[in-house]
């Protein structure tokens, strides 16, 4: 999902507050949200963020502007990746 910083707090809230989804830890980089799901509810999860909007400067503005499938394996690699990204520039995290 490619969304601002900014952004994303509230948009891993809203996927949170599906019940559905949720967005790990290190599941931020280079504008992309990674959120993860059960594979039976996984198209509602889409259905559902692809509806998100926010109000930028007095207007509505969808929250996403793409939603990606992965498999839970390219997922696993693209949170490891988030994470050694994240060591290399902040340290091990607390």
């Amino acid at each position: 999902m490619r969304r601002r910083r900014s952004s994303a707090g509230l948009l891993a809230g809203h996927i949170r507050g599906t019940g559905i989804g949720r967005a790990p830890r290190f599941a931020w980089r280079d504008g992309r949200l990674l959120a993860e799901s059960a594979l039976s509810v996984v198209a509602e999860l889409i259905r559902r963020v692809m509806l998100l909007t926010f109000t930028v400067e007095g207007q509505e503005a969808p929250a996403v502007s793409s939603v990606d499938q992965l498999t839970a394996d390219a997922g696993r690699a693209l949170l490891a990746e988030n994470r050694a990204a994240y060591v290399a520039k902040y340290g091990e995290p607390a």
